[in-house]
């Protein structure tokens, strides 16, 4: 089963991509910079092109006060993209489910709405979320519309982490006490939208967390749970200043769900429990090359951890499931790319192109895409930014490096990662983010498809050879095991405490032949070397090795952490 997501990017459609990861199903999400909805012609060749099986349709215009001014750009979204969408899956024999909304209803009374109550939209975006279904219901005879409510999910601007932000410097807030309805967390909604595809249960149906609240009630208990003392205030909606009519009455009857045997969700305070525990301490994290070297190990860590992950990549193949991939090239320009690709946490930006050429045109040819990249996002609000640099910024130098050991490289690779990184901590001044920049030295791995020293070995060993070139030996470097380093990457890159240049390292310095042999040793290498056949680099120094106390003093607290 093949399915197809829109809206991907959204609080909703992250969450059902998640969920059909974890299930193991095959997707392809997608945001509105990769397929634009209101276009026709290419919905419908994207469609052809990927055949999905079933396409759950979450992209939508969702700003209700702004609908009431943008009628014309709500509904070609609303509606006109929802025909593109449903004509296409008609074309291609996929079902659809089509998210909808509460807002169909008149909101009166204080009974809950049944799947058949008429609708009285009162506001537009409503209006366009009625003939959304209206046209699904004309085109399809395979769907599902699912009517939902009051969503909080993973998006920064949800409902819960907009109070959350607002506690930071007011102890005091001002909530409607009129209007009712159920809390719906956006994982929760995604295991049903995911149990409904699976099946041809079609029909209209309606899916909100358990319970009904008030908008005070709500807010007490997001604050209640966060621990967090703030005065929540009652008023009635006739007093707000908006013009726009909110629905007082939001109650959604399940009947459905229970006659074609669908589990209910969760009531709405375990979900809140479990987004604050689970969505606020566990990060949005997107790893750019999250499918390189070191890379793949960081995503892995960051998974087990826990950390919802998002991979930028330029290919995809053997990509982690639990994962999600970047909706759209971080080389774009876009200067909204933190809000176009979902707004993350941290982002933890190791993508490099010829990382082991040192002299490589590339370095220079692409220096410019990386800071632009890295201060769009830091203009656009990313709170934590983690990049990674390289003992080859020093050049030659013989001794210890601390992060203000001067500068002064001798290659194209050791040029441009120092040029970036003047360059951030200087942009890094004019935004609200935390820069971390992570000096990286010399990586042991038995990756047979690395370009390092240690891989060549490995492919030597395998091609039959018995002997191996190599040079001196007795140069001094602090090494690493590449395991090790992604743990140290991510432990640096999750915390705020220490930032600036912290080197990631031991502190320790070996010789390379020494190294090297011991290696040759615990991979049972059946390979001698051949010193001095290969001359020191004019930019390799006797002895470099990276100053620890930075990255000591972030696994310290790291550990009271866990203590506490």
């Amino acid at each position: 089963m093949k399915v197809l997501i829109t809206g991907a990017t959204g609080q909703l459609g992250y969450d059902v991509c998640r969920e059909l990861a974890n299930r193991g199903i095959e997707y392809r999400g997608v945001g509105s910079k990769e397929l634009d909805i209101k276009d026709k012609a290419k919905v419908t060749a994207y469609f052809l092109n990927y055949c999905p099986d079933a396409v759950i349709h979450c992209a939508a215009y969702t700003d209700v006060d702004q609908a009431e001014k943008e009628r014309d750009i709500c509904f070609a979204v609303n509606v006109d993209g929802t025909r593109n969408v449903a004509n296409a899956c008609k074309k291609i024999g996929a079902k659809l489910l089509y998210l909808s909304t509460d807002y169909i209803f008149s909101g009166e009374g204080d009974c809950s709405f049944e799947i058949d109550a008429p609708a009285a939209p009162q506001n537009v975006y409503g209006e366009s979320k009625l003939e959304g279904e209206q046209v699904v219901l004309e085109i399809m005879t395979s769907y599902y519309i699912v009517r939902t409510s009051w969503l909080f999910g993973n998006n920064n601007s949800n409902f819960v982490q907009k109070l959350l932000n607002h506690a930071k410097s007011n102890k005091k807030i001002f909530m409607v006490s009129d209007q009712f309805g159920s809390p719906t967390y956006t994982v929760d909604l995604s295991k049903l939208l995911c149990d409904l595809i699976q099946t041809k249960k079609y029909g209209i149906y309606h899916a909100s967390n358990e319970g009904v609240c008030s908008r005070v009630d709500f807010a007490r208990e997001i604050f209640r749970q966060a621990w967090l003392d703030v005065e929540v205030c009652p008023i009635l909606s006739k007093e707000l200043t908006t013009t726009v009519n909110r629905p007082l009455n939001s109650r959604l009857s399940k009947k459905n769900l229970d006659k074609e045997g669908f589990s209910r969700l969760p009531e709405w305070r375990d979900a809140l429990w479990r987004y604050q525990r689970e969505e606020i301490t566990n990060k949005k994290v997107l790893v750019t090359g999250g499918l390189g070297y070191i890379g793949k190990i960081v995503v892995k860590e960051l998974l087990d951890a826990g950390h919802c992950v998002m991979i930028a990549s330029s290919s995809y193949d053997g990509m982690d499931l639990r994962a999600v991939k970047c909706p759209e090239s971080i080389f774009s320009g876009a200067k909204d790319i933190y809000r176009r690709i979902g707004s993350p946490d941290v982002c933890i930006h190791l993508a490099w192109t010829d990382g082991f050429v040192h002299n490589s045109p590339e370095h220079m040819k692409n220096l410019s895409n990386h800071i632009v990249f890295c201060e769009h996002m830091m203009s656009g609000g990313l709170p934590v930014l983690s990049c990674m640099g390289t003992m080859h910024e020093i050049g030659y130098w013989e001794g210890e490096i601390d992060e203000d050991t001067p500068c002064n490289p001798q290659s194209q690779y050791g040029i441009a990662k120092n040029a970036m990184r003047q360059s951030l901590l200087l942009s890094s001044k004019d935004f609200a983010c935390t820069l971390h920049w992570l000096r990286l030295y010399y990586i042991v791995s038995n990756d047979i498809g690395g370009k390092n020293i240690f891989a060549k070995m490995m492919q030597a060993a395998q091609a039959g050879k018995k002997n191996f070139p190599f040079t001196s030996g007795k140069n001094l470097y602090d090494f690493m095991e590449i395991n090790e380093l992604a743990r140290l990457i991510v432990v640096a890159s999750m915390q705020t405490a220490v930032k600036g240049v912290t080197n990631i390292c031991t502190g320790i310095p070996e010789t390379l032949a020494s190294r090297v042999e011991q290696f040759i040793s615990d991979n049972k290498l059946p390979l001698k070397l051949d010193y001095g056949q290969y001359p020191d680099r004019a930019y390799d120094s006797p002895g470099m090795w990276g100053n620890a106390t930075k990255i000591k003093q972030i696994l310290s607290q790291n550990m009271d952490t866990l203590q506490d």
